[in-house]
């Protein structure tokens, strides 16, 4: 073939446009004059402003700048990432502005980085593989004389050596290949709509792809990657289950030409990063002539390939889905030309989408609305980018024939309970991921992603992740290494789910648990002399009857020291809440011994105590006290004397009794006032100076800050008078020990508490007593809106509330009402707002509060606090002073 007459170009001095990076020493220019074929220049029109064909040449080889992407599926995030690019290192530089967890790499030291191929030995499988892939006789690698003129390379890391990158935290990728699935999120959002399914065309080696399923997981959506050659889609599934892609992904090789009659109008977006002539590799070390001129009949050849594939793309896209098509060339005919016979195949159903609102691509931008990367502008490998949104069906579409159904069958009920015990016995967490199904392919478990399951597959090469695999004789279901190395390595908390375990009934995530033990683990381990000091402090201070105990845990039962411990109401209850969460996983916890107390007030006052691990009701933020559940269960365990103030709430743990309430009193017959019934108690206002929005009590003289004040009693006759429109408040009496004790006192007129009363009201007050009222985890049971007041007590659960969200917080002020009378003027003037406040506080009491969540609670304190326990409580206890209790 006789070559057009090539345009001879000068070199000159190049610095890299990036401020942040320079090229290590021995960085040196190329010695001989390059050419950009006219062939090539001649098809380009319209031209950046600014742009030059020298600088164009001088930046084609230069070495790629490498880039990463940060990968959130591995439990990767930026600290985590930075500490491993250290140790090997590299570092995270700028991120990437068009990409998200995309980042440039910037070297610690100079020469860290090599270009050439590593020479280590490779395993088997991968040395025939990286025979095959090596370049041939003829192709456009440089020659030893080219390699010669090259620039030393300062830019790519030894990534096979790599901790991050062997990891999964970190995926090596150019920064101009980011842009396609930037593309597509700008188009449908950051977060997909639930259950969104995307088609990547030509998948490997799985980047992006990968990138994909990071986008999906949280929504529960799916990705299925096609890959034809079969070398390729080996290394497609490798990479996946790598970055833990897998369980939302499923691999396909079929020739993508077909996939649209195969698949036709069955995804939500689709990426089709298209076979190409790569012109734009030069920068990964192909010769720059050979690159830019190649041959027509070669070019068409894949331009009609391309036009074939985008035509698949585009038949399996569903109406009002997105089209993102990109490759790694530059020329118009695979690119611009590819995209108007798509727009002219299928007159008014394509609908070009612009992308000009990625930040960073002011450079790439063109005439029609897509991205054309140039190496010199953007300092990325060169890159070409458009999007299009299917706006009409094809009515030719046919009906997708069923999959094979034999690949895959359900597993019985009995069979996953017992796949989801052994995962629990094994790892105190279980895959059930959101989204995700369980499978049986003969005798191995796998974990499929829910949305694929009703997508026609002709014998896929590969769908979700193998989970476990069956005993012949048993149901014993040892975890398969793709399950520990997809799901065991923080994909929970990359998801927003603290732990896996959050599917089966247990929302509370270790971490969280740990940082109330955090004072305890700075002031050292917990030693057998910190039980026995804390022991005697709480004798000295309170007596040891009715409130607290000395507890045991060892070989998963629960012993009492033999002190003549009147086990009250509080106290069994508590102990049933840790007895179901020793049944709550068969895999028992490390023996522990610790103090409990169940006392309504917090005592080790941070002034006057060091750290000491006791376990209570309640705390302060001027308490080392570590909360934990037990006191809503009181009435269930034998308590009577609050029987007055807590009937209302009936079966309030029953999604069947919640559900009858909700059909009784609808939202909108509910009565508009705020409702209350509880003891006549004088309320503390000890360590109010603790509370973060305290507001100064003008009318308060300093004095009496701390003074006890009945804050019940002032809104019960604010009910009777000024604010009798807005409030229903009135107090059941005082509890008969109480009476008793205090014969002589004034009592206000009980008043009573009529049948479903508070379910029957869209907003309920939540005011302290004498400390916490340990009502508020049953009010958010009702479908109301809880008003809680201000109150230096916590709860177990009062840290993971949001305000404006679960609950309306309203002031401890006993001088003025402006706040009540305004939050309740808010509340009654958005409705929509306040009953959606309502279900949110609600479903976060069927998530985290049930008895099932208050054990788990129990069992995450509980391990939390064996991992600082300094001694063996076996040895410690004399099984003559203490005795096994049981409910």
């Amino acid at each position: 073939m006789k070559r057009r007459r090539a345009v001879p170009l000068a070199c000159g001095g190049v610095l890299l446009t990036a401020s942040s990076w320079r090229a290590s020493p021995g960085f040196a220019l190329p010695r001989a004059a390059l050419e950009v074929p006219s062939s090539f220049t001649a098809q380009f029109t319209t031209l950046p402003e600014n742009f030059s064909w020298e600088e164009f040449v001088q930046a084609s080889q230069r070495p790629v700048r490498p880039c990463v992407r940060v990968n959130p599926l591995k439990g990767g995030d930026v600290r985590s990432v930075r500490c491993l690019g250290a140790a090997n290192a590299w570092r995270l530089g700028d991120p990437v502005p068009w990409a998200a967890d995309g980042y440039w790499v910037q070297p610690l030291k100079p020469n860290v980085f090599s270009f050439e191929e590593e020479k280590e030995e490779l395993p088997s499988a991968w040395a025939k593989l990286a025979a095959k892939k090596a370049p041939k006789k003829g192709k456009r690698r440089l020659t030893a004389e080219a390699a010669a003129t090259r620039p030393d390379a300062p830019s790519t890391v030894s990534w096979s050596k790599d901790g991050a990158a062997l990891l999964g935290r970190v995926y090596v990728q150019e920064a101009s290949s980011l842009l396609p699935v930037a593309a597509l999120r700008d188009a449908v959002g950051d977060t997909p709509p639930a259950s969104f399914r995307v088609l990547d065309l030509a998948a490997a080696p799985g980047g992006k792809t990968s990138a994909i399923a990071a986008w999906l997981a949280p929504s529960s959506g799916a990705v299925v990657a096609n890959e034809p050659n079969i070398d390729r889609c080996k290394a497609l599934v490798e990479n996946l289950l790598r970055t833990g892609s897998m369980p939302w992904a499923a691999v396909t090789q079929m020739d993508g030409r077909s996939c649209g009659k195969a698949w036709p109008e069955a995804f939500d977006a689709v990426l089709l990063d298209a076979p190409c002539s790569g012109e734009s590799l030069t920068r990964r070390g192909e010769d720059f002539a050979s690159s830019l001129d190649q041959s027509p009949a070669y070019i068409e050849g894949l331009s009609k390939l391309q036009r074939q594939l985008i035509s698949s793309a585009f038949q399996a896209l569903r109406v009002g889905g997105v089209l993102v098509y990109s490759t790694c060339t530059l020329n118009i005919k695979e690119n611009e030309e590819v995209c108007h016979f798509l727009e002219e195949s299928f007159p008014g159903a394509v609908e070009r989408l612009p992308l000009d609102g990625l930040p960073g691509t002011e450079s790439m931008q063109t005439v029609g609305g897509c991205l054309r990367c140039w190496p010199q502008l953007s300092d990325t490998q060169g890159f070409f980018v458009a999007r299009f949104r299917k706006t009409a069906a094809r009515s030719e579409v046919a009906k997708a024939t069923p999959g094979d159904s034999k690949v895959l069958s359900p597993l019985s009920s009995r069979e996953a309970l017992a796949v989801k015990r052994a995962f629990l016995n094994a790892f105190g967490d279980c895959p059930g991921l959101d989204g995700s199904r369980l499978r049986r392919r003969k005798k191995e478990v796998w974990l499929l992603p829910e949305v694929l399951q009703d997508l026609p597959f002709s014998g896929p090469r590969r769908v979700g992740i193998r989970m476990a695999m069956t005993r012949r004789h048993d149901l014993s279901y040892p975890a398969h290494m793709e399950w520990a190395c997809a799901i065991a390595m923080g994909l929970g908390s990359a998801l927003g789910l603290g732990d896996l375990s959050a599917a089966f009934g247990c929302p509370w995530a270790q971490a969280g648990i740990w940082e109330g033990f955090l004072p305890l683990a700075r002031h050292g381990p917990i030693t057998s002399e910190n039980i026995s000091q804390l022991a005697a402090s709480v004798k000295r201070m309170y007596g040891w009857e009715y409130y607290f105990a000395e507890v045991a845990i060892i070989e998963g039962r629960v012993f009492l020291r033999r002190t003549g411990v009147h086990l009250g109401g509080w106290l069994r209850s508590t102990l049933r809440l840790i007895e179901h969460s020793l049944r709550l996983y068969e895999r028992p916890l490390p023996d522990v011994f610790f103090v409990l107390s169940v006392h309504d007030e917090a005592h080790l006052e941070k002034a006057r105590s060091p750290p000491l691990p006791l376990l209570s009701a309640l705390s302060t933020r001027a308490h080392w006290d570590i909360p934990v559940p037990g006191q809503a269960w009181y009435e269930e365990s034998g308590g009577v004397s609050s029987h007055d103030v807590e009937q209302d709430f009936g079966l309030w743990e029953s999604l069947d009794w919640q559900r009858k309430i909700e059909e009784k009193y609808p939202w909108k017959t509910r009565s508009p006032k705020a409702f209350f019934r509880g003891h006549d108690w004088a309320s503390s206002n000890a360590f109010t100076e603790h509370l973060p929005s305290r507001n100064p009590e003008t009318c308060i003289a300093s004095h009496d800050l701390s003074t006890s004040f009945s804050y019940r009693r002032w809104y019960a006759e604010l009910a009777q008078g000024p604010l009798q429109h807005l409030l229903d408040v009135g107090l059941t009496g005082a509890p008969n020990f109480v009476r008793e004790k205090y014969p002589k006192q004034a009592y206000v007129q009980p008043v009573s508490l009529p049948e479903h009363a508070r379910a029957a009201h869209k907003f309920l007050l939540h005011l302290d007593g004498t400390a916490a009222s340990n009502r508020l985890l049953k009010l958010l049971f009702m479908g109301s809106v809880v008003l809680k007041q201000d109150s230096v007590y916590e709860e177990f659960f009062y840290k993971d509330l949001t305000p404006w969200v679960h609950f309306v917080p309203i002031s401890r002020d006993r001088c003025t009402t402006q706040n009540l009378t305004d939050t309740l003027r808010w509340l009654l003037d958005h409705d929509n707002e306040a009953q959606a406040i309502a279900k949110a506080g609600q479903d976060y009491a069927r998530e985290h509060l049930s008895r099932a969540g208050a054990a788990c609670y129990w069992r995450r304190v509980l391990t939390s606090y064996a991992s600082l326990q300094a001694f063996d409580a076996r040895l410690l206890i004399n099984m003559s002073d203490w005795r096994e209790w049981r409910s």
